[in-house]
């Protein structure tokens, strides 16, 4: 009887620490946007994500610590295995392991979010029923919904989105896409401002990428991409983004060739900046856009050096 009682003790103070820890990590989690180098991203990412689920196990309904996780699956498969991907995608590699383990960390992202879900009592099958009422989802994650799952929500819907968008000749899957949206939709409402800007990135792109019979609207897409991009120049994964969504769906060779000019520059002064120790290189923008602009980078010389299969 002694011994229950001091595992079950034991097991409370495990799970009080990891509460009592996850905002200090929620904090450390924000300094992930200074990162400068893609390849130091794409390597320490992995023992973070290990870290953080296994913290979990001890406290496995911590919405704050979910939320982490689930952004941290999805940057990964974001951020290094479809950038890396998007090569071959032009080329068309039709079998593709970057493909693969993206759709892997999207997947694991989404798990995450069902589980966020049913931490707030809110079974994702029960949301796939109100796919056809978009408004009632977001009905129903207000009524139970916290701001503490925000983030996570976000990350839940953006890597639903970014699964359907890898696979889009499967119809089953393409029936989701107002779900994914929908989740997208409610945490922006909550913060607008939410991570920098992803908020406007996904609306542009959603409306850049979807035919207008199924919500999508290219030209308002375009010009909500612009207008941001003109307040926000420090963040080089919107023009990045215009060239993927528009540019290039659009056969536009001259918009294309004056986009990667300018955007070799930036992307020149901001690798100058990011080995620069003296002080004497101007920041590109705010530090925040850091690891915006280090994937975007990564995705912009894909993008190049596959130019000749693009028109």
């Amino acid at each position: 009887m002694i011994f229950i009682v001091m595992l079950t003790s034991c097991s409370w103070v495990r799970k009080q620490g990891v509460n009592f820890t996850t905002p200090v990590l929620e904090k450390g989690a924000s300094q992930v946007n200074e990162i400068q180098d893609w390849d130091y991203f794409q390597k320490a990412t992995p023992g973070s994500i290990l870290l953080l689920e296994s913290l979990l196990a001890t406290s496995p309904q911590n919405p704050e610590l979910l939320s982490q996780i689930i952004k941290a699956h999805f940057g990964y498969a974001y951020g290094v295995y479809e950038t890396e991907y998007l090569g071959e995608y032009y080329r068309g590699v039709r079998h593709s392991s970057y493909k693969n383990k993206a759709l892997y960390h999207y997947k694991k992202a989404i798990e995450y979010g069902k589980q966020l879900l049913e931490a707030y009592d809110v079974p994702y099958d029960n949301l796939k029923k109100l796919i056809l009422a978009p408004p009632k989802i977001l009905e129903r994650l207000d009524e139970r919904m916290t701001s503490k799952a925000v983030l996570g929500i976000f990350y839940t819907g953006a890597a639903l989105s970014s699964s359907i968008n890898l696979q889009r000749t499967r119809g089953d899957l393409i029936t989701l896409v107002p779900l994914g949206k929908a989740l997208i939709d409610w945490a922006c409402e909550q913060d607008p401002d939410l991570e920098y800007g992803f908020c406007q990135i996904f609306d542009g792109m959603y409306l850049l990428s979807r035919p207008k019979m199924f919500g999508g609207n290219p030209s308002k897409g375009l010009k909500l991409m612009q207008s941001y991009a003109q307040k926000n120049p420090g963040n080089f994964l919107i023009p990045v983004t215009l060239l993927q969504f528009h540019t290039i769906p659009t056969d536009n060779k001259k918009e294309f060739n004056k986009s990667v000019s300018l955007l070799s520059q930036k992307f020149k002064n901001f690798e100058d900046n990011s080995i620069d120790f003296s002080g004497k290189s101007k920041p590109v923008g705010p530090s925040y856009f850091n690891l915006f602009n280090a994937i975007a980078k990564k995705r912009f010389e894909n993008i190049v050096k596959n130019k000749k299969h693009l028109f």
